[in-house]
C-alpha cells in the first residue's frame, strides 16, 4: 500500500478499545470461583470472534456457548451446555438471533428477568455477554432486573454519535499510523471503520466524500497486512469505481497502484505491472511526484522480480531521487531497503549493508515498526550470507516479534523461513523442518506464490540432507514450477542448482552438470555473483568426481576468487581446503 507520509498518534477509539480487552482480562482474572455478569457490545462477528481468542489462553479454561435460534430459555441452554466442564469463565454468543431489533422478543426477555437471581446461584463463574449494540439496547430497555446484575460493560464499538459521521471528523485513512499498530488494534480498527463507512451510507455528501476514500483505503490495508487480500481488493474496487465515476484522478492512481501490490503478493506480476504503469500514467499527467516516486519504486520491484537487475536499479534510482527531492523518508527508507537486495544479490555485501542501515535509521526516525522488521530481516539475510548465524538469528527473531505485534503475516511468513535456514545450517533439522512449514502455512493462506516457493526449495534441502531424495525432488520440482510461472529468476537459479546437487547424489553427474550450467548461466544474467561462486563449486566437484583434477582445479579457483571478492571467508575457507586436497599439478 502507498503509506501517508506524516504520523500522527494512535486515533482514540482504537486505542480506547485496546483497553478494554485489557479490562476484560482483569474482570477474568479477578473474578474466578465468583459470579460476575459482564456484558462486552460488539458489532463485527468477526472482530467478536477474534477477542474470544486471543481471550483463551492455556491458563484460563473460557467455555463459549452458542446461543440457538430456538432457544427460549437462554439459562437453561447456558447451564446444560457447561454441566462437568469445569471452566473458569463463559461467553455467550448469538444472542442476536432471538432478541430482536423491531421486537417480537419480549417472552425471551421475560425468561431472563425472571431468572435474574438463579445465574448468580448456579454459574460460580464470570459470565460475558457479547452482543451487538441493539441487543444491548434491548436488555437495558425490556430486562431491567436482569440488567442490574451487570458488574462491568464493555465497548468493543466505535462511538460515532446518533449514527451519522460528523464531516469534521478527523480519521483521514492515516496508513502511517495504521502500519504500527498490533494485531488487536488493527482489528479495533478495521471494525470502527467499517462502522462509520456503513453509517454515512452508499451515497455520502459533500466533503464526506473524501473522508470516506482515506477510510477505504485504510480498510483495504488493514486487510491486506493481516492476510485478508480479497477483502482489501474488494474495497480498493469499491474505492476505484466510485473514484472513477467522480473522476477523481488522483485517487484512482492510488487504488490502481494498491491494486497492483495485490497481484504482485498473488505472483501475478503482469497483471500488478498494468496497474503500476496505469497509476504512474496518471501521476504523471497530474505532476504528482510523490506518487510517481511510489510507481517507479513499484515497477522496480518488478523488474527486480524478473531478475533484470539494470532496470530495477534504474526504477528505483527514480524513486529515491524524487523522494530525497521532497525529503520524504519513508520513501528514502523502502528505495534503500529495496536497492540494497540488489547489492546483495550482485555481491557487494557491504553497499547492501550501508544501504539496508540507512533504511533502518530513516524508518527508526518515522517510528515505523513494519519498515524495521524488514530491515531487520534483510540483515539478518546479510550476517547470514556472511556466516555469522548467531547475528543472523538476533536479527531475525527482531523481526519475527515485530511482525507477530503488528499482525504481518507476509512478514512473519518470511522470519519464520529464514529462521528455519539458521536452524538448517546449524545441522538442527526437526527444527528447521518445523520453521518452513510454519512459513509455507502462511504463504498458502496469503496465496502468495513466490513465499511458497521459497519454502517447498527449502524444504526439499532438508530432505535432500536427509537422504529422502524422491521426497527433495518433489519439493524442487514445485518450487521450479512456481518460479517459472513467476518468470523469477533468482528462484530458479537456485532450485536449478539444488536439483543439480540432487543429481551428483545420486551419482548422475551429467544431470548435474546440465543443472549447475542452467542455474549458472541465470546467475551469471542477474550479475549474482554469490550463485556464480556456488556453481563454480559444484561444477568442480564434478570435474574432482570424474578424475579431471586440472578442471576442478580452475573451476574451485574461480569459486575462491569470487566468495573473496564479495566477503564470504567462510566459503573461501571451505574452498581452499578443497584446493588443498587436490594433488599436486603434473609438472608436465
Amino acid at each position: 500500500m502507498n503509506p501517508a507520509p506524516d504520523k500522527h498518534d494512535l486515533p482514540f477509539e482504537t486505542a480506547r478499545m485496546a483497553a478494554e480487552l485489557e479490562a476484560v482480562r482483569r474482570v477474568l482474572e479477578y473474578a474466578q470461583g465468583q459470579f460476575s455478569l459482564s456484558i462486552a457490545v460488539c458489532n463485527s462477528p468477526a472482530l467478536r470472534d477474534h477477542l474470544i481468542a486471543k481471550l483463551q489462553h492455556p491458563s484460563t479454561s473460557v467455555r463459549v456457548v452458542h446461543v440457538a435460534s430456538e432457544c427460549s430459555d437462554v439459562l437453561s441452554d447456558v447451564r446444560s451446555d457447561t454441566k462437568d466442564t469445569g471452566q473458569e469463565a463463559i461467553f455467550i454468543v448469538g444472542l442476536e438471533t432471538i432478541i430482536k431489533s423491531d421486537g417480537g422478543d419480549e417472552s425471551i426477555l421475560q425468561s431472563l428477568n425472571a431468572s435474574r437471581e438463579l445465574w448468580a446461584k448456579t454459574l460460580p463463574v464470570p459470565v460475558v455477554l457479547w452482543v451487538p449494540d441493539f441487543v444491548a439496547r434491548r436488555l437495558m430497555a425490556f430486562a431491567r432486573d436482569f440488567w442490574r446484575y451487570l458488574s462491568h460493560r464493555f465497548e468493543f464499538v466505535a462511538d460515532t454519535g446518533a449514527g451519522t459521521a460528523s464531516e469534521s471528523q478527523h480519521y483521514f485513512g492515516d496508513i502511517a499510523m495504521a502500519a504500527s499498530l498490533s494485531e488487536d488494534e488493527k482489528r479495533f480498527r478495521i471494525a470502527e471503520l467499517q462502522q462509520r463507512i456503513n453509517s454515512v451510507g452508499d451515497e455520502p455528501s459533500g466533503s464526506l466524500r473524501s473522508h470516506v476514500f482515506e477510510w477505504l483505503n485504510e480498510l483495504a490495508y488493514l486487510h491486506y497486512v493481516l492476510g485478508g487480500l480479497d477483502k482489501a481488493e474488494e474495497m480498493l474496487r469499491k474505492s476505484l469505481d466510485v473514484e472513477t465515476k467522480l473522476g477523481r484522478l488522483e485517487g484512482m492512481a492510488s487504488d490502481y497502484g494498491n491494486l497492483g501490490l495485490i497481484h504482485r503478493t498473488r505472483g501475478d506480476i503482469d497483471k500488478a505491472e498494468e496497474l503500476f504503469r496505469k497509476s504512474l500514467e496518471i501521476e504523471e499527467k497530474l505532476g504528482r511526484l510523490e506518487g510517481m516516486a511510489s510507481q517507479y519504486g513499484n515497477l522496480g520491484l518488478i523488474h527486480q522480480t524478473r531478475g533484470d537487475l539494470d532496470k530495477a536499479r534504474s526504477m528505483l534510482h527514480k524513486a529515491l531521487a524524487i523522494n530525497e527531492k521532497l525529503g520524504r523518508l519513508e520513501g528514502v527508507a523502502s528505495d534503500c531497503g529495496s536497492l540494497a537486495l540488489i547489492h546483495e544479490t550482485r555481491g557487494d555485501l557491504d553497499k547492501a549493508e550501508e544501504m539496508l542501515r540507512k533504511a533502518l535509521d530513516a524508518w527508526e526516525k518515522l517510528g515505523r515498526r513494519d519498515g524495521m522488521a524488514i530491515a531487520f530481516g534483510n540483515l539478518g539475510l546479510l550476517h547470514r550470507s556472511r556466516g555469522d548465524l548467531d547475528k543472523a538469528e538476533e536479527m531475525h527473531r527482531k523481526a519475527l516479534q515485530i511482525n507477530e505485534t503488528l499482525g504481518r503475516l507476509e512478514g512473519t511468513a518470511s522470519q519464520y523461513g529464514n529462521l528455519g535456514l539458521i536452524h538448517q545450517a546449524r545441522g538442527h533439522l526437526d527444527k528447521a523442518e518445523k520453521m518452513l512449514r510454519k512459513a509455507l502455512k502462511i504463504n498458502e493462506k496469503l496465496g502468495r506464490l513466490e513465499g511458497m516457493a521459497i519454502q517447498y526449495g527449502n524444504l526439499g534441502v532438508i530432505h535432500q540432507t536427509r537422504g529422502e531424495f524422491d521426497k527433495s525432488e518433489e519439493m524442487f520440482r514445485k518450487a521450479l514450477d512456481i518460479d517459472e510461472k513467476l518468470a523469477r529468476a533468482r528462484g530458479m537459479a537456485i532450485h536449478y542448482g539444488n536439483l543439480g546437487l540432487l543429481h551428483q547424489k545420486r551419482g548422475d553427474l551429467d544431470k548435474a552438470e546440465s543443472m549447475y550450467r542452467t542455474a549458472f548461466e541465470i546467475d551469471e544474467k542477474l550479475g549474482r555473483l554469490e550463485g556464480m561462486a556456488n556453481h563454480y563449486g559444484n561444477l568442480g566437484s564434478v570435474a574432482e568426481q570424474r578424475g579431471e583434477l586440472a578442471e576442478a582445479r580452475a573451476l574451485w579457483i574461480k569459486a575462491r576468487d569470487l566468495f573473496e571478492q564479495i566477503g564470504v571467508p567462510h566459503r573461501v575457507e571451505q574452498t581452499q581446503d578443497n584446493l588443498d586436497a587436490l594433488p599436486p599439478d603434473d609438472p608436465k
